[in-house]
């Protein structure tokens, strides 16, 4: 994943449904964050979404950590 998409919406409405399909319609997304949710991924396989899911959370950990430790100094 080059980039991940960030997309709006309230959970179970049109709009989140609406962003999120836009999102995944470029082939190279397999996964998204939805602000102030969490993600959302897609697999071949349960296995293959689960893996994905655990790399857009740790990637989200990773880039929190940063930004605070950048305040730091």
């Amino acid at each position: 994943m080059k980039s991940i998409p960030i997309v709006e919406g309230g959970i179970g409405s049109e709009e989140l449904a609406e962003n999120a399909a836009k999102a995944f319609e470029d082939e190279n997304v397999k996964g998204i964050v939805v602000l102030g949710h969490g993600t959302i991924a897609a697999g071949e396989t349960l296995e293959e979404a689960y893996y994905i899911t655990a790399q857009l959370e740790h990637a989200a950990k990773i880039k929190y950590m940063y930004a605070m430790a950048k305040n730091l100094f």
